[in-house]
C-alpha cells in the first residue's frame, strides 16, 4: 500500500487537487481559501505546496491530498486512494492484494461488471421503448436527468436479462450472486428478478452500480410483486449502508452544508432536477446508523421531507431520533394535501424551494402544530410529553435543550425542573447505538501537545531539532520512537501548522511557547502516572508503603511544575 501512496503523491500536486474543489488565493509561499469543512467568513484554510499538506486554523482539520479527498468527497481511505490513483495513472492492483483478500476483491469486481452490463442493457431497452419514455416525461423527468442517473427498463419476459448476460459468458452462479436473477424451485432454471419495470441503478459512494430498484410499469397486481422491487442483500448491496443519489449529492451536501432526505427515487430525481443536488433518498425505509454516518462526514444539518404533518413525522420517528442522538440539526419540510415532493415540484419548483427554505427544526415544527390545535392545558401537556419529549431527550446541544425546556415551560406553565426530570427518565436511544454514529475524532490534551511539539521538531533546523529530540526522549523515554511513528502520517500537516503558527514569533516568544508545551506535557505524563499508582494501590495492599512513597514523589513533581507556571 505504501508504494501506491508514494506513487500517487509523487504524481499529483495537492494545490492542483484542492483547487479542483476550492478557489485558492496566493498567500506568500502558500495558498489559502475559506474552509470547506466549516462555515467561515475569513479564510483560515491553508495549503502548502512545499509540504504537500493542508491545515485549517478554524476547525483544526488537516492532512495530505488523500485525507483531503476523504473529507471533501465523504469517502474512506481506500476509495480516496483509488480515485486519486486513477487520476494519477497509478496501478491499483498492489493495493488490493495488500489490503483485502484477493479472491474476495476479484469476485466483487466481477459482480460489478455484471451489474454494469445489466445497467447498459436496461438503458438500451428504455431507449427502444417510447411508452416508458412518454411516462417518464409525464412524471416530469428530462432526458438529461434520465441519462445522468442512468435510468433503464426491464422488459416483460422471464429470461431477457439472463440470456443477455449469459451471452457475455457470465455464469449462472455469478448472476444469482448479483441478485439480478433467481433460481426456480420447480425446474432449477434461472429467471429475471426484474420484469416490466422502470429500473433505477443504485450506486455506492464511488458511483459504482451496487444494485437496482425497479418500479412496476403498467398495472400492479398480486403477481407483479409490489410497486417497487429492490435488489436483495449481496456482497455489493446493503440497503442499510447505501443512500440513493449519495454519489451525485455528496459534493453539493458539503458545499451547501445541508442534506435533504426524501423517501423515493422520483422525489430525488425531481429534487435534483429542480436544482437541489444535495438531496438523497432512503427508498421507503427509515434512516440507519450507517447512512447517517455517511452524511455525518459531510454535514450536521438534515432537512427531512415527509407526506403530511404529524403522520409523516410519526412514521419517521426512528430516523429523527437517530439523527438527533447523532448530533444532527434536523429540520422538517411539511408537505400537505397528501402530496409527495415529486408532486409538489411538478406543480411548482418555487413551492418546493420555499418549502425547503422554510423547513422548521423538528421540535419547533411539533410545538407549532400542537399550538395551532388550541388544546386545553392538560391535553396539551399530554401531547407534548408524547410527541415532543422523546426528541427533546436526545438533543446533544445543551443550549438547544435549555431553549426548548424554556419554551415548553412557557406553553404548559410547568416548572422547568419537572420538565428536566421527565426528560431524564426517557431513554429512547441506547448508549450503544449512539456510540456507533461516526463522530469527528477528538484528540486528548496530551495528543494535542505532542502534535505541536513534533511539528516544531520536524520544522526545526538541525541544532534545534537535536535539542527538541533530546527533550522529547527525556519525557517520553522508550515511547519516543512509537510516538514519532504514530505521528509520521501527519508530518506534513503538523509541520505546516507549526510553520504557520510560529513563523512571525520572536525567538524569545517561541522559546517561551516551547517551555509551556513541555511543562504541560510533563504534567500530563505525571497525571497518568498518578492514575496508574492509584490503581496499583487499590490492588496491591502488600506494596502499599512503596506505592504511597512513589505517589508522594510524583505529586511533588506536579506541584513544582505548577509553581513554575
Amino acid at each position: 500500500m505504501s508504494s501506491t501512496v508514494e506513487q500517487v503523491k509523487s504524481k499529483l500536486d495537492i494545490v492542483e487537487v484542492v483547487s479542483g474543489y476550492l478557489k485558492l488565493e496566493k498567500a506568500g509561499q502558500n495558498w489559502k481559501a475559506r474552509c470547506p469543512f466549516h462555515n467561515e467568513k475569513t479564510a483560515s484554510f491553508f495549503v502548502s505546496p512545499a509540504r504537500q499538506s493542508y491545515h485549517c486554523f478554524g476547525c483544526n482539520r488537516g492532512g495530505d491530498l488523500i485525507s483531503f479527498v476523504e473529507e471533501i468527497e465523504g469517502l474512506d481511505f481506500i476509495s480516496s486512494l483509488k480515485m486519486l490513483a486513477e487520476r494519477a495513472g497509478v496501478q491499483f492492483e498492489s493495493l488490493h492484494t495488500q489490503t483485502q483478500n484477493k479472491s474476495e476483491s476479484t469476485e466483487k469486481e466481477l459482480l460489478t461488471r455484471v451489474l454494469e452490463s445489466a445497467r447498459d442493457y436496461y438503458s438500451s431497452e428504455l431507449k427502444a421503448n417510447h411508452a416508458v419514455q412518454d411516462y417518464l416525461r409525464l412524471r416530469g423527468l428530462t432526458p438529461e436527468t434520465i441519462t445522468s442517473f442512468q435510468l433503464g427498463f426491464a422488459p416483460d419476459g422471464w429470461q431477457n436479462l439472463c440470456q443477455f448476460l449469459q451471452n457475455k459468458r457470465f455464469s449462472e452462479g455469478v448472476l444469482i450472486k448479483t441478485g439480478l436473477v433467481l433460481r426456480s424451485e420447480k425446474n432449477n432454471s434461472v429467471y429475471d428478478r426484474f420484469r416490466s419495470r422502470i429500473m433505477f441503478p443504485i450506486c455506492d459512494a464511488n458511483g459504482k452500480v451496487a444494485g437496482f430498484s425497479g418500479r412496476i410499469f403498467g398495472e400492479e397486481t398480486e403477481k407483479t410483486g409490489g410497486k417497487y422491487v429492490n435488489s436483495p442483500e449481496t456482497p455489493l448491496y446493503s440497503k442499510s449502508r447505501i443512500l440513493y443519489g449519495y454519489d451525485k449529492a455528496k459534493v453539493a451536501i458539503r458545499r451547501e452544508n445541508q442534506c435533504i432526505v426524501v423517501e423515493g427515487q422520483m422525489d430525488l430525481l425531481l429534487s435534483h432536477q429542480a436544482g437541489f443536488a444535495n438531496t438523497v433518498a432512503v427508498s421507503g425505509t427509515a434512516l440507519t446508523i450507517e447512512q447517517l454516518s455517511l452524511i455525518k462526514r459531510l454535514t450536521d444539518n438534515l432537512v427531512m421531507a415527509f407526506d403530511g404533518d404529524e403522520a409523516g413525522v410519526s412514521a419517521a420517528s426512528r430516523s429523527i431520533n437517530l439523527a438527533l442522538s447523532a448530533g444532527f440539526n434536523v429540520r422538517l419540510v411539511a408537505i400537505l394535501d397528501g402530496k409527495d415532493p415529486a408532486e409538489l415540484i411538478l406543480e411548482s419548483k418555487a413551492n418546493w424551494s420555499e418549502a425547503v427554505k422554510n423547513a422548521k427544526l423538528v421540535i419547533d415544527f411539533l410545538l407549532d402544530n400542537l399550538t395551532r390545535k388550541k388544546l386545553e392545558k392538560l391535553a396539551l401537556i399530554h401531547e407534548i410529553e408524547k410527541t415532543v419529549y422523546p426528541y427533546l431527550a436526545v438533543l446533544k446541544n445543551t443550549h438547544d435543550t435549555d431553549h426548548y425546556v424554556g419554551k415548553v415551560a412557557l406553553l404548559t406553565q410547568l416548572p422547568e425542573n419537572s420538565i428536566r426530570e421527565k426528560l431524564r427518565q426517557i431513554q429512547i436511544i441506547t448508549e450503544v447505538v449512539e456510540n456507533k454514529i461516526i463522530q469527528p475524532e477528538k484528540l486528548s490534551r496530551r495528543e494535542k501537545i505532542l502534535a505541536s511539539l513534533f511539528g516544531l521538531y520536524w520544522l526545526g533546523k538541525e541544532d534545534k531539532k537535536i535539542e527538541l529530540e533530546e527533550r522529547l526522549k527525556l519525557v517520553l523515554g522508550e515511547k519516543f520512537v512509537e510516538t514519532e511513528e504514530k505521528l509520521l502520517a501527519r508530518k506534513g500537516e503538523l509541520t505546516l501548522t507549526a510553520e504557520l503558527s510560529y513563523e512571525n514569533m520572536s525567538v524569545e516568544k517561541l522559546a517561551q511557547e516551547v517551555e509551556e508545551l513541555f511543562t504541560n506535557l510533563n504534567l500530563e505524563v505525571y497525571q497518568a502516572e498518578v492514575e496508574a499508582l492509584r490503581f496499583r494501590l487499590s490492588r496491591e495492599a502488600e506494596n502499599e508503603q512503596n506505592i504511597l512513597e512513589n505517589l508522594q514523589s510524583v505529586y511533588k513533581k506536579i506541584s513544582d511544575l505548577k509553581n513554575k507556571k
